[in-house]
């Protein structure tokens, strides 16, 4: 019963992914979603983040956001993940901030990860790269970020990134 209800809930979880995507204006189903999400169990608000994350755009991360303050610590974790997963640049700045916040946490790591990923993004400005990595240069602590964060300078045609390196 209970792997019938997981993939149930996946199932489900797809569709309604699929269906905001496929409507004329995803935005608007986002919002809606994100106007429901609140009275929802845990496991169905962890879904619906995923779903914002596919989705994307600017009400889906303002749900993600509003989630972050969750008490539940299952809400909270998913929406980390969400975000650490968006698949634009307009959520590296509350990235960068709770990758400055933590203290080696998992959460900590997960931001600088997606603030790192989302700065290699080539639509991305070669400027605003630059200045996201520099930014990033402050918090990074371990191995793993390093080597992404010279891996981001490498890929950004200025020679301004060679100060970064060290």
């Amino acid at each position: 019963e209970p792997l019938q209800a997981v993939a149930l809930g996946e199932a489900v979880e797809q569709a309604l992914t699929a269906l905001c995507l496929k409507a004329q204006n995803p935005q608007a189903g986002a919002a809606r979603l994100a106007a429901h999400m609140a009275g929802e169990p845990v496991a169905q608000q962890c879904a619906l983040l995923r779903v914002f994350t596919a989705l994307g755009g600017s009400s889906a991360l303002q749900a993600v956001r509003a989630a972050l303050a969750s008490h539940d610590p299952g809400v909270h974790f998913a929406a980390i993940r969400a975000l650490s997963s968006w698949s634009s640049a307009e959520a590296a700045p509350e990235l960068l901030e709770l990758a400055r916040m933590g203290g080696g946490s998992t959460d900590q790591m997960l931001c600088m990860r997606g603030y790192l990923r989302l700065a290699a993004l080539p639509e991305v400005p070669a400027p605003q790269r630059l200045d996201m990595c520099r930014q990033a240069a402050e918090a990074v602590s371990g191995a793993e970020e390093k080597d992404l964060l010279l891996a981001d300078l490498g890929a950004i045609p200025s020679l301004n990134s060679l100060e970064l390196i060290d």
